[in-house]
């Protein structure tokens, strides 16, 4: 079951979420897609998500156009894609969600109102 606060939109976070310093997870490129994850609703939430360049992105998404066109490089089509996904929602996620979370308390003490609420989603007044 996913917690009620992550199940909403929250485009500040994707905001902040693209200036920090992160790369694809499965070539190292940058810039990053923060990449959703369906999880069994149709919405989908802007915090569960993991990095990956565009390329990476729309390979997994989409696949090669066919068997013949199959250029993935070969960490997406020997299951690294698996390791790497539960290295990220294990560790790093969890960490990038605790400094988004820090990022708001501080903005919230500099400038009352501009943090948001303590709860994901709720920014402003």
């Amino acid at each position: 079951m996913i917690p009620a606060k992550w199940d909403r939109k929250d485009p500040a976070f994707l905001a902040w979420v693209h200036e920090q310093p992160l790369r694809c997870l499965f070539c190292g490129r940058t810039p990053i897609d923060f990449c959703h994850v369906q999880h069994g609703s149709h919405r989908r939430s802007d915090y569960l998500g993991y990095p990956a360049c565009h390329w990476c992105h729309m390979q997994l998404d989409h696949g090669p156009r066919s068997a013949k066109d199959d250029s993935r490089p070969r960490l997406l089509r020997e299951g690294y894609v698996r390791e790497s996904l539960a290295v990220w929602f294990t560790w790093g996620l969890p960490d990038l969600l605790a400094r988004y979370e820090a990022s708001r308390a501080r903005l919230e003490a500099e400038e009352p109102g501009k943090g948001g609420n303590r709860e994901y989603g709720e920014i402003g007044p």
